[in-house]
């Protein structure tokens, strides 16, 4: 049977309910039991099961089911279905077929069924028998236990195939890496170089990865916790990377608000500053023929004084800076006030002075 190289042998079966005396709910009832059953089977929980429907008195119904599933599993279904005529025995319809062969037989008989479970092995070729179930363990686990090597040279002999023929079969059914580890590090490489080139990945990408693990016979589960766990490692470090930088960002912003505000306060400083000068030489020019400045002077004066924010205690000690300097300063060692001996002085009023 011609088959693609990297998808698995399937052996099909079609199985219908045609018993006369059975009512459409009670078909569809035995259909479900049926789909049960099978599903209960090792190796079975990912077969896809097609529905097979009727229509009777305009009323539709499950009659059967049809599938696909890997040829090692012919016995256990068979014997499986013998067990069901065994316990209801229903006129039932049995299509197997590999290719373009097909085996029928419509019987309520479970030893009748039995009886074709010879036959129905002949339909295939002992190497596809023995390639479809190192094909099954591989696909399982991604490599081979001792248990499933002994159970294959098993079947090798039951199928009387050489230890060469046998030997090809397994290392077709292994795929180019022999060892779980292998085929896990050979995904790795490649799902690394594709999720550096596309990140985040597309349905596409995902598609493309899995079907590599399908080459690699690595199982479809291993490849899945591969895949999530390099998404989770790439999630963190974009993460990461994107707290780092916004933390930098902030420390930034905070270096140049800092920066801003300590320009503010020396522009404000200096700006003060231009304003204590400004102020220093009004008052010069107000006392350049007085001690103290005139009314109209002294009024000017502290409006400019409010106007431009400069204290009181500012004020007064700029006044009598400047006013030492154009007539003599006041200060003593011993901290006598001489303010009112250089109003004196100035005044000319020598008796008093002395």
């Amino acid at each position: 049977m011609p088959r693609d190289d990297n998808s698995p042998l399937q052996l099909g079966f079609l199985i219908k309910f045609i018993e006369p005396e059975l009512r459409p709910e009670d078909i569809e009832s035995e259909t479900q039991y049926l789909q049960e059953d099978l599903l209960d089977l090792s190796g079975m929980r990912q077969t896809r099961f097609h529905v097979l429907t009727a229509r009777q008195n305009q009323v539709r119904f499950k009659e059967g089911l049809q599938f696909q599933t890997s040829p090692d599993r012919l016995r256990a279904i068979l014997r499986r279905l013998c067990d069901r005529l065994d316990d209801h025995p229903l006129e039932t319809l049995i299509l197997i077929y590999y290719g373009q062969v097909r085996l029928q037989i419509q019987t309520h008989k479970a030893e009748e069924l039995a009886s074709i479970v010879a036959a129905a092995e002949d339909l295939l070729p002992p190497d596809s028998i023995y390639l479809a179930k190192a094909e099954t363990y591989v696909r399982t686990r991604g490599e081979l236990s001792p248990a499933e090597e002994a159970n294959l040279e098993l079947l090798a002999q039951q199928l009387a195939l050489t230890p060469e023929e046998a030997s090809g079969l397994k290392a077709t059914a292994m795929g180019p890496f022999k060892s779980l580890t292998e085929k896990r590090q050979r995904f790795l490489e490649v799902m690394t170089v594709e999720l550096t080139h596309q990140y985040p990945p597309n349905q596409e990408t995902q598609q493309v990865l899995y079907e590599l693990a399908e080459h690699l016979r690595l199982p479809k589960q291993e490849a899945d916790s591969l895949y999530q766990d390099y998404l989770r490692e790439i999630q963190a470090n974009v993460e990461a990377k994107r707290q780092q930088e916004e933390a930098e960002a902030k420390a930034a912003r905070k270096q140049a608000a800092e920066q801003d505000q300590r320009e503010r306060e020396q522009l404000a400083k200096d700006e003060h500053q231009h304003q204590a000068e400004q102020y220093r030489d009004l008052f010069r020019q107000a006392i350049q023929h007085n001690l103290y400045p005139l009314a109209f002077d002294q009024g000017r004066l502290e409006q400019t004084r409010r106007l431009w924010q400069i204290s009181a205690d500012t004020a007064s000690q700029i006044e009598e800076e400047v006013r030492s300097e154009l007539y003599g300063s006041i200060q003593s060692a011993s901290s006598i006030n001489y303010t009112r001996l250089r109003q004196l002085l100035w005044s000319r009023a020598w008796r008093e002075a002395d």
